[in-house]
């Protein structure tokens, strides 16, 4: 037996913020037939206007959220910090340059420098690669 759970992630036009409300099963769902099963789609029109007020706040208070989300009646579950992260390095834009030798040869990617720069499209983290590199003792 499995069930599938109605959800909607909500982000923030205000804030870097965003939640994720979802529908959990009723109590004991295999067991007991309902004929009054809530509607996601109903609530979620009603509250996440509700929610847009808590985003325009900008408040990172984990308190002043639950109970917010609590005076509205819902039940916080958790939370999570999300974090940048970009896994760019130095070696791995010398595994990109050592791909484009496949190619081309290393007079031509260096065009008479003595060092490349190159930048992550991701973080913009800029990187100086010398010629020296790549050259054989």
């Amino acid at each position: 037996d499995s069930y599938q759970i109605k959800g909607e992630v909500i982000l923030s036009q205000d804030a870097d913020q965003a939640a994720f409300i979802m529908q959990l099963p009723r109590k004991n769902w295999d067991k007991e037939e309902s004929h009054s099963e809530p509607d996601f789609d109903q609530f979620y029109q009603t509250f996440a206007p509700k929610l847009e007020t808590l985003f325009k706040k900008g408040t990172n208070d984990e308190a002043e959220i639950i109970k917010y989300i609590t005076d509205q009646g819902l039940t916080f579950l958790t939370g999570k910090d999300l974090k940048f992260k970009c896994n760019c390095s130095f070696d791995r834009m010398i595994m990109g340059i050592e791909g484009l030798l496949k190619a081309h040869t290393l007079d031509d990617l260096f065009e008479g420098k003595d060092s490349l720069e190159t930048r992550c499209d991701y973080c913009k983290t800029y990187y100086e690669i010398p010629k020296s590199h790549f050259l054989k003792s």
